[in-house]
């Protein structure tokens, strides 16, 4: 798989009671699709949001409580390639590192066309 640059934004905001920060992401391209692999340390799977919205990867994971010292959530938005298709997206969580598969769509795979002889 090849590094790729995605368009990305994500909230860095305090408050007395939560921190949301941007957890460090890499992206990677096949020719199957593209891999964004986000550190997420302490979310156990059920504290993970995956979801998309307007053209964009949302993902969100909050610590179990005092695994990070404090309440904390990891937040981070991405957009979406035109050629990932939404309804296959899967993400899976593995000792504090999540894996979000995006799949090409089939109208995007590149496809061999047949030359015949006329």
């Amino acid at each position: 798989m090849n590094n790729v640059h995605f368009t990305t934004s994500s909230s860095n905001v305090a408050s007395p009671k939560l921190t949301a920060i941007a957890p460090r992401a890499d992206i990677l391209e096949g020719a199957e699709g593209f891999l964004v692999v986000l550190d997420m340390p302490g979310v156990p799977t059920e504290g993970v949001r995956v979801e998309t919205a307007r053209g964009e990867l949302l993902v969100e994971g909050t610590p179990a409580q005092g695994a990070a010292g404090g309440t904390i959530t990891y937040r981070r938005a991405f957009a979406l390639p035109r050629t990932v298709d939404p309804s296959a997206i899967r993400a899976d969580l593995k000792d504090g590192v999540l894996s979000v598969h995006l799949p090409r769509s089939s109208a995007s795979q590149p496809r061999r066309i047949e030359v015949t002889s006329a």
